[in-house]
């Protein structure tokens, strides 16, 4: 992956984190960097199992978006589990 692809990984992953802290009403556990670190993740899971999209700097844009955002949805439902387990104990 050259530098200019990881840039395109870190700049849609960043945007569906900003997004999806401003949607969820749920608190993301390690805030918008952990998020945009999960994104990142979840954006090279999809690039690896979905099939080639429209690119930018030879990454496929949809599988990138979509695996950001169900990465950083499920972190932050995941958080919110974790703290509601804490309370119970």
């Amino acid at each position: 992956m050259t530098f200019t692809g990881f840039f395109v990984y870190l700049i849609i992953s960043a945007i569906f984190a900003f997004i999806v802290d401003r949607v969820v009403p749920r608190r993301i556990p390690g805030g918008f960097v952990a998020a945009t670190i999960v994104g990142i993740i979840g954006g090279m899971i999809a690039v690896k199992l979905g099939p080639p999209e429209p690119s930018i700097a030879g990454v496929s844009i949809l599988p990138v978006a979509m695996g950001s955002l169900i990465m950083v949805v499920c972190l932050a439902l995941m958080g919110n589990s974790q703290k509601r387990y804490r309370n119970k104990a």
